[in-house]
């Protein structure tokens, strides 16, 4: 399950749904020590994508990279922490911190059931042997191309 676990937080990186994340509303002036100000009021976010591409965090950063976190989790003696619903500075996907998704480990456990399910029961492909197509924005979002074809045919035993 390690391998499926990386595999769906890989794809989560590179293709997550949303560009950005931790959006906090300013609830009282802050200065940061350059002399940058940021009044009461103010909405500010982290760009998340951006940071999921970053080589500083991931090696690599703009390969799809499947066992990614299986290999790391390896290599690191705190496994858990490269887990799908784990969070962290680097990883944004489901937030980070208190305010983290508190659905993120019924997303994973979704997630991996349904793709369990397609892998076993259905063969998959883009139409015309085409590859992945681009993602499209839309405001923060980040959307599936609605044109993009694919195809299910139900496995026979």
């Amino acid at each position: 399950m390690r391998k499926v676990d990386s595999f769906l937080k890989e794809c989560h990186r590179l293709e997550g749904i949303n560009s950005t994340s931790l959006m906090r509303k300013v609830l009282k002036g802050f200065a940061f020590s350059d002399g940058t100000f940021v009044p009461k009021g103010t909405m500010t976010l982290v760009a998340a994508r951006a940071m999921h591409y970053e080589e500083a965090y991931y090696e690599n950063a703009h390969a799809f990279e499947p066992f990614r976190f299986a290999d790391l989790h390896e290599k690191d003696d705190e496994g858990r922490k490269h887990q799908f619903a784990s969070t962290s500075a680097e990883y944004l996907a489901f937030g980070h911190g208190r305010h983290a998704c508190p659905g993120r480990f019924f997303a994973a456990s979704e997630m991996t059931a349904m793709l369990a399910h397609i892998v076993v029961m259905y063969d998959v492909k883009f139409a015309d042997n085409a590859t992945l197509p681009a993602t499209v924005p839309l405001v923060t979002f980040l959307l599936p191309d609605p044109t993009a074809k694919v195809m299910f045919r139900r496995r026979v035993d």
